[in-house]
């Protein structure tokens, strides 16, 4: 007999990295961790983002991805810097359409920058909640308890982070700061991810292009850099 209060099974456990997922709409993308061997189809998936969706990705956008920023930006170690790419094999070449990562802002730390970018011509087919949600459950394993950062405005991602009770305050102009404690639970992650996106309106605000950037852009480049994921010094096993 199923005891009635086991919580539902989390997203990690139904769609396992590098597993198959059905979409909502149709089709499929299988969700896996990132590896250095990404680095050149991230380039290319980069120089495809609109510019307004890399605006809300990064705020103050560089113009393409330097070899160093995709060596950053792929060769990860799991922990303090995690990342899940969304992999459309049911389409030509089986390209790369989605990617999810955070950040923990520093050794140790319970707090984490998070981003989501999925494909303008991807966009409103659920990749980025499916992302969302299983980066959000992985990043609760792995100890961090809060997502702290600063989203542009009209980023989507604020409809999600109010279905998290998140605090919202205005920074500086167009700019907002987010901070989100997770909830205590995998299950509870989805719940609220999916709750969000179930929501009237929800197609308009599933996280496409998204990101929450550690410091405030009113800080110097320089100070910025400390914490933006291009600019982390990889694993040693990548140097």
């Amino acid at each position: 007999m199923t005891d009635s209060r086991t919580p539902p099974p989390s997203a990690a456990a139904l769609h396992p990295p590098g597993h198959r997922v059905r979409l909502p709409g149709g089709g499929s993308v299988r969700i896996r961790p990132i590896t250095p061997d990404d680095r050149t189809e991230l380039g290319l998936a980069y120089q495809r983002l609109s510019p307004e969706s890399r605006r809300l990705r990064f705020l103050s956008p560089p113009n393409h991805l330097t070899e160093d920023m995709l060596r950053r930006l792929t060769c990860v170690d799991g922990v303090n810097h995690a990342a899940l790419v969304a992999i459309a094999e049911d389409e030509p070449g089986q390209p790369g359409v989605g990617v999810a990562r955070y950040v923990r802002l520093g050794e140790g730390s319970d707090t984490a920058e998070v981003a989501v970018t999925v494909l303008d011509d991807h966009e409103n087919r659920g990749i980025g909640t499916l992302l969302l949600e299983m980066l959000l459950e992985k990043a609760l394993r792995n100890g961090v308890r809060h997502i702290r950062g600063y989203v542009a405005a009209e980023n989507r991602i604020l409809d999600l982070a109010r279905a998290f009770d998140a605090s919202i305050t205005p920074d500086s102009p167009g700019v907002v700061l987010v901070d989100v404690t997770l909830p205590g639970a995998p299950h509870e992650i989805r719940s609220a991810v999916r709750a969000a996106a179930l929501t009237p309106g929800a197609a308009a605000r599933t996280p496409t292009s998204v990101g929450v950037s550690a410091t405030s852009p009113r800080s110097t480049r320089r100070r910025r850099c400390r914490t933006m994921p291009m600019c982390r010094r990889p694993p040693r096993r990548c140097r």
